[in-house]
């Protein structure tokens, strides 16, 4: 009730913690060390120093943490009233244009995945954590004005995903932007699990595609398929 009516920041380190599904606002989801994974029906997430998460309101998921050292979260949660108001804006209006809903408490939504945590949102974000440790409660106008700057950059991320969406070769906009977001729960899910042995028919069964639409479309989008993919990010940690 209280995530329902009022933004709130999540500031906290734990070793061990496991939260059944549930339900949550509009979100940014951080780790500032370690790694915290979430579990969305098929989907995973693993939030790290790497990636941080995007989910919308009403998304349903469960958080595990399991580390030998501290894993130090940070998350966002935006209430509706707050979300109404930023999607309103003219900079992010524009971006959704084509999804804002006339019913006013119906949101456009993000694309839901992992973005890269690169050192533009690191300053923000460390910022924005600075402030609420330091002097929460004499910062109100100060912390407003980084959380609707903040939610812009989250627009303008969305906005990188249209582009990407633009480059699937399919003729019907809704049918790129399921296909987009199909590939996006498969990407996530190698990135998430990049150390077990993955089947193509389970990341098939993650994207809800067949095996060979899933590698056809997969390289399309990200110039590998998933086994490149895979070995690719192996390489890389």
């Amino acid at each position: 009730n209280h995530l329902q009516n009022h933004t709130a920041i999540i500031n906290a380190a734990s070793r061990s913690s496991f939260v059944p599904s549930h339900w949550g606002p509009t979100s940014l989801k951080f780790s500032l060390s370690g790694e915290e994974k979430y579990t969305l029906d098929r989907r995973q997430y693993a939030v790290n120093l790497d990636h941080f998460l995007i989910l919308n309101e009403g998304s349903e998921y469960a958080t595990t943490i399991d580390s030998n050292d501290d894993v130090h979260i940070f998350t966002i949660n935006f209430s509706k009233e707050f979300s109404i108001n930023a999607f309103r804006q003219p900079e992010i209006s524009r971006i959704f244009l084509d999804e804002l809903k006339t019913e006013e408490n119906n949101q456009p939504e993000f694309v839901e995945k992992l973005f890269p945590f690169e050192n533009s949102w690191k300053s923000e974000i460390l910022d924005i954590k600075e402030l609420v440790e330091s002097r929460f409660g004499s910062a109100s106008l100060e912390l407003d004005e980084k959380l609707n700057l903040l939610f812009g950059k989250m627009a303008h991320a969305h906005n990188d995903c249209l582009n990407e969406i633009s480059h699937l070769s399919l003729k019907k906009k809704s049918t790129r932007i399921e296909l987009y977001r199909r590939l996006c729960f498969v990407k996530d899910y190698i990135h998430s699990n990049f150390k077990k042995e993955l089947t193509l028919k389970e990341l098939s069964h993650v994207g809800l595609l067949s095996e060979f639409y899933l590698i056809r479309h997969y390289k399309q989008l990200f110039s590998l398929t998933p086994f490149e993919y895979l070995i690719q990010l192996r390489m890389q940690k």
